[in-house]
């Protein structure tokens, strides 16, 4: 999924500017590291794409969806194309893993008879079929972390925005779940992951955004 930003700017009332005229074209099943300190305007360009808030100023195109244009009631249905990943994971504690991912299928509207073998294949993709009977606080960091991911993947997305999925993880676990998003993107879905932590930052073939202050300094492919 293409995702366009054109002289992008975003002001939270009373003056705070997130993001300060932003260009940028990422494109069709490319890994994004959107990197920056707390406050450098990543998690605000995630809320942006996800049309949970609109630019002050500027345009979003994300695929064929001018975000600018799309009707209240239509959003629901382009969100379904995106798989998103809080940072708080937004998991349901009463509801097991296997529950937490039907319960987003069912949310869609997903005929019943195809929940269970969709929200089973998923589970079983992150290797957390043999857990999906137990809950979320019954479940580590990083087996929480792959019921989120799991979720996400369960709508079949073009688009995975991951906001932060590692800061509390140990480095292996960290290990474990990058190699997760890696194979996500191989598959040819764009992955847009916004961290703080160079370590995350792996030697993999991929484009760098870093963020400052609501700017853009630094845009560059890494990796081999």
């Amino acid at each position: 999924m293409k995702i366009s930003l054109i002289s992008v700017t975003k002001i939270f009332a009373p003056d705070i500017v997130a993001l300060d005229n932003v260009n940028l074209i990422i494109k069709k099943g490319e890994f994004v590291y959107l990197m920056g300190k707390s406050g450098s305007g990543k998690s605000t360009l995630i809320r942006l794409i996800t049309r949970e808030v609109l630019p002050t100023r500027g345009k979003i195109v994300v695929g064929d969806v001018d975000l600018g244009k799309i009707n209240k009631a239509d959003i629901p249905f382009y969100r379904r194309d995106i798989g998103t990943i809080s940072q708080d994971l937004k998991l349901i504690p009463k509801l097991t893993a296997y529950e937490n991912v039907a319960f987003a299928l069912e949310a869609m509207g997903i005929p019943h008879r195809y929940v269970k073998a969709r929200a089973n294949k998923v589970l079983d993709q992150v290797g957390m079929w043999r857990r999906r009977v137990f809950y979320p606080p019954q479940l580590s960091g990083g087996e929480q972390q792959r019921v989120a991911i799991a979720r996400a993947l369960a709508k079949s997305p073009a688009l995975i925005l991951a906001d932060e999925p590692t800061g509390n993880l140990d480095a292996k676990t960290t290990e474990d779940i990058m190699n997760l998003f890696w194979n996500i993107n191989a598959s040819g879905i764009t992955v847009i992951m916004a961290t703080h932590n160079s370590n995350t930052v792996r030697d993999h073939h991929c484009r760098l955004i870093e963020l400052q202050s609501g700017f853009v300094t630094r845009d560059a492919r890494i990796g081999n």
